[in-house]
C-alpha cells in the first residue's frame, strides 16, 4: 500500500495495488497518474452514468477461493448501453477484471498469449481461434468507447490519455464439441496513447 495526497485539494490517496498507475480522487475527481510517490494531474474525471450495478468499490468476493476487493471501474459504453469493468485485486496481490453488461459477468485476467492474436479487423463470427493449444469459435464482436473511471487503475483512461479509448473485443468459446464446463474466454484489447496493453483470457 502506498500514500500520497492529491496535489488538487489535498485529499489522501491510497494505492492498494503495486501495478496501479492511475487513480480518481474520490473528493475533486482529479484524474492522477503515479510516478512512485509522486502524482500528477491530468484534469478532471468525467462524470460515472448512473447504472444499477449492485458492485460497488469496496464490494468483496471470492473467485477460484481467492478472495478479492473491487478498487477500481471504467465505464463503457457500446452498441447495447453501458458496461463496466471492474478493476480487482486479489489477497496474492494479482489484478483481473470482472466485466459487467446487462446481467452478466466476466472474470478475465492478463496474460501473454503464446501465439499472435488475429487483427481484430480480421475476425468474423463463427471463425475458428487456437488459444493455448486448443480451439475456440469467436461469438460476438464489439467495440465499445470508455466514457469515464473511478477508483484506481492500472492503465490510463480519461484527461491526458490522447484520445478517448476505444476497445474493440471478441467474444469466443470452444466447439460444441468440448464438455460443458470447458473455458469460455474472452479477448480484449485496448490502447491509447499512453498505454497498450496485450489480450486476456479468463479460464
Amino acid at each position: 500500500v502506498k500514500v500520497a495526497n492529491c496535489p488538487s485539494c489535498g485529499a489522501a490517496i491510497t494505492f492498494q495495488s503495486a501495478v496501479s498507475i492511475l487513480t480518481v480522487c474520490a473528493y475533486c475527481k482529479s484524474t492522477l497518474i503515479r510516478h512512485d510517490l509522486k502524482l500528477e494531474n491530468l484534469g478532471r474525471m468525467a462524470e460515472l452514468l448512473p447504472d444499477p450495478s449492485p458492485i460497488q468499490l469496496g464490494t468483496e468476493g471470492v473467485y477460484r477461493k481467492v478472495r478479492f476487493t473491487v478498487v477500481g471501474r471504467i465505464q463503457l459504453r457500446y452498441g447495447q448501453g453501458l458496461w463496466n469493468e471492474w478493476y480487482l485485486l486479489f489477497e496474492n496481490q494479482r489484478g483481473g477484471w470482472l466485466g459487467e453488461t446487462l446481467g452478466n459477468y466476466a472474470v478475465t485476467f492478463l496474460i501473454q498469449p503464446p501465439e499472435p492474436l488475429p487483427p481484430f479487423s480480421e475476425l468474423r463470427a463463427g471463425q475458428n481461434v487456437p488459444l493455448k493449444g486448443r480451439a475456440f469459435q469467436v461469438t460476438n464482436i464489439e467495440s465499445a468507447r470508455c466514457i469515464a473511471g473511478e477508483g484506481e487503475l492500472p492503465i490510463r483512461v480519461g484527461p491526458g490519455s490522447g484520445r478517448a479509448t476505444t476497445r474493440p473485443w471478441w467474444i469466443c468459446k470452444p466447439p460444441a464439441t468440448c464438455s460443458p464446463r470447458s473455458i469460455t474466454a474472452k479477448i480484449r484489447r485496448w490502447s491509447s496513447s499512453a498505454n497498450r496493453c496485450g489480450s486476456t483470457i479468463s479460464s
